[in-house]
């Protein structure tokens, strides 16, 4: 299946993507794969020319389509939710009807702060209906520019025919986008942010499909914006900061060796932000040749890399990181019931003492929480860097709601000594959906 299929190539590419982080990188994970999986079948164009036949198809003209037939409305209908609810069988009693569901979600910005919209496989279904009414709008649009003023009647061939080709551009344009996204706390504004440059590297010329502009105003619709401030191109990753060293590296090297890489990384540590508290690897080199549809030819090298801090209560605060008062009481509770143990009367103390207050302190100097951050370079055939797009490891507003939702969501385990984040697999995350985790966050197999 393309679906799975999917799931265990992003794995490949981004291992840290099924790490326990926001609810949109979860939800992407799963988004991504059913996008994949419906673009995919767009490619069939006799399939296409099946779900687009109407049942009052012209018998003397089998080869046209009515225009009525042809609107973003009749196109839902007949073409997306059609395979959308195929595929939706197919897949019941394994996950649920989700493209079915994903097709038909109208376009609401406050969706994704509804408690329904945590999981998941529901917030996936978001991440669906942006790109494929994305999908449907641009090929209306085409459809539309493509005929005379006052025609009613199209080939169904050629309708066909700039569907496919625009779900292979769509598909190709997200799939690109994976090199350009952090390669830690993946949230959808991020994604949009990635997909937006990785189509205007290699596809410039966007005057045939208008297919960035459609992207934007989709997920604009969901309450979905790029977390790219840039105004022209809009939403596209702003280019690398200046002023970079490049005096002591090989780029010859620096397309395969990790070493190189993280020479260039520490040169530049300060402009590029890396902090210098933190644990950092580099997780991979990868030299990329990109072909456009006109032949145009891009060479890229993408390396990614993360980082680690563990830092203490008094340490998050200094950086001003809120993690949830709940979470903080519970790694006192557990460092008091360390110290304490061995003693009888101390165990039964334990035992039978109240919650930790509020208003005390939340928790000793040795107990940590891990926090998590990292980047992507993207370099251009000349060994200049073009794009650095990245997550802080002590980013305040990034880390703190990341903390709230690990805790509220059952996934962030407090320690005697450190917090521990539970394994958060495809079928953990299958699992959840099933106990509905934000609402019995200690239940477990």
């Amino acid at each position: 299946m393309v679906h799975e299929t999917t799931h265990a190539l992003l794995d490949a590419l981004r291992e840290r993507y099924l790490d326990p982080s926001s609810p949109d990188q979860a939800a992407f994970h799963e988004g991504f794969a059913d996008v994949v999986a419906l673009l995919s079948v767009f490619s069939q164009r006799e399939l296409v020319q099946k779900l687009l036949c109407p049942a009052d198809t012209n018998v003397a003209s089998p080869k046209l389509i009515d225009k009525k037939h042809l609107s973003v409305k009749a196109l839902k209908k007949s073409a997306l939710f059609g395979l959308g609810k195929q595929m939706g069988q197919e897949l019941n009693g394994v996950r649920g009807d989700v493209l079915r569901r994903s097709a038909d979600l109208p376009a609401n910005p406050k969706l994704l702060d509804q408690a329904e919209f945590l999981e998941p496989h529901r917030r996936g279904e978001i991440f669906v209906a942006a790109i494929m009414n994305g999908f449907i709008n641009t090929w209306a649009q085409r459809i539309e520019s493509s005929g005379i003023p006052g025609q009613r009647r199209y080939p169904i061939a050629r309708v066909a025919e700039d569907g496919a080709d625009i779900a292979d551009a769509l598909a190709t344009m997200w799939i690109r986008a994976l090199d350009y996204m952090p390669p830690v706390h993946l949230e959808f504004p991020d994604a949009l942010s990635a997909a937006l440059t990785a189509d205007l590297e290699v596809r410039p010329d966007d005057s045939r499909y208008h297919l960035r502009k459609h992207m934007l105003q989709s997920f604009r619709a969901y309450g979905i914006k790029p977390s790219s401030q840039r105004k022209e191109p809009e939403g596209v990753w702003e280019p690398a900061p200046g002023g970079l060293r490049y005096d002591r590296i090989r780029y010859q090297s620096m397309r395969t060796d990790k070493d190189e890489v993280f020479r260039f990384l520490w040169d530049n540590r300060d402009i590029l932000q890396l902090r210098q508290g933190a644990y950092s690897e580099v997780l991979s080199v990868r030299p990329c040749v990109r072909i456009g549809s006109d032949g145009f030819v891009l060479h890229e090298t993408v390396a990614e890399y993360y980082q680690v801090a563990r830092l203490t209560p008094e340490e998050l605060r200094q950086q001003k990181i809120k993690a949830p008062d709940e979470y903080l009481a519970e790694l006192k509770k557990q460092q008091t019931r360390a110290k304490t143990r061995g003693s009888p009367a101390a165990e039964s103390e334990i035992e039978t003492r109240d919650k930790v207050p509020e208003n005390e302190e939340a928790a000793g100097d040795d107990a940590t929480t891990p926090l998590y951050g990292g980047g992507v370079l993207v370099f251009d055939e000349y060994g200049k860097l073009k794009y650095h797009v990245h997550n802080d490891v002590f980013g305040k507003k990034r880390q703190s709601q990341r903390l709230e939702y690990l805790w509220e969501a059952g996934l962030l385990e407090a320690g005697k000594d450190e917090a521990r984040l539970r394994p958060a697999r495809l079928s953990t995350i299958h699992r959840m959906r099933a106990i509905d985790a934000r609402r019995f966050p200690t239940e477990g197999w």
